[in-house]
């Protein structure tokens, strides 16, 4: 059992000092296996694998981030006519009625035109940390506003979410290869019946995940 331990340890160019009396390996413990491993410097690539294999096992069915479309959304509400934030609020309510945390969702709005109505509404969801107002800027007579789509796009990219909108992006899906995987895969459109949302239940089609699987990573 002694010459099965050794045989199938790396080969290292330094020597390796294996103990004469060196228990069976199916006795050896993941601390003891680890530091035999350290002598012949191939500990990294283990630990880091047995890192890796734990954060897949641990991620596996977990709620993936939704990240709401706010001005879509909100327009949408509006029945394309005006901003409305009650649309956001729906939204929201309707995932932390499926089991969302707040810290969970999270939805992108370019300052517009809107009633001070809509808001106090949208602070009130910027005070509990849900709503981002995107970057706009004046400097002098100029006016800098930055994309909200690029935005929402690259916040679900790196964290794995779902996008609520009804927006197809064919821009940035031309312009920035990095968002094609989130755009083909990751969009869930939706219908507003008055205060009510409804969601697809087979939002890349029959063949494709239900809304359930489609939801969770």
């Amino acid at each position: 059992m002694q010459s099965k331990l050794v045989h199938s340890l790396p080969v290292s160019s330094s020597k390796v000092d294996i103990p004469v009396h060196a228990p069976p390996f199916n006795n050896i413990s993941t601390n003891t296996y680890t530091k035999v491993l350290q002598t012949s410097g191939h500990s990294s690539s283990f630990t880091n694998r047995s890192i890796t294999n734990k954060k897949d096992l641990s991620k596996k069915s977990q709620r993936r981030p939704i990240v709401i479309d706010g001005c879509n959304v909100a327009y949408h509400h509006g029945r394309h006519d005006m901003f409305s934030a009650q649309g956001l609020k729906v939204v929201y309510d309707e995932f932390i009625s499926k089991g969302w945390q707040s810290s969970e969702i999270h939805i992108f709005v370019k300052p517009s035109g809107m009633t001070e109505a809509d808001r106090e509404l949208c602070d009130s969801l910027e005070k509990i940390g849900v709503l981002h107002w995107t970057p706009k800027r004046r400097v002098g007579h100029h006016q800098f506003t930055s994309d909200d789509d690029d935005m929402i796009l690259e916040y679900a990219r790196k964290k794995g979410g779902v996008i609520v909108t009804r927006d197809q992006y064919r821009d940035s899906y031309d312009r920035c290869p990095e968002f094609k995987e989130v755009i083909e895969k990751r969009l869930i459109q939706f219908n507003f019946i008055n205060d009510d949302v409804i969601f697809p239940r087979d939002p890349l089609g029959k063949s494709g995940p239900s809304l359930e699987q489609f939801l969770r990573f």
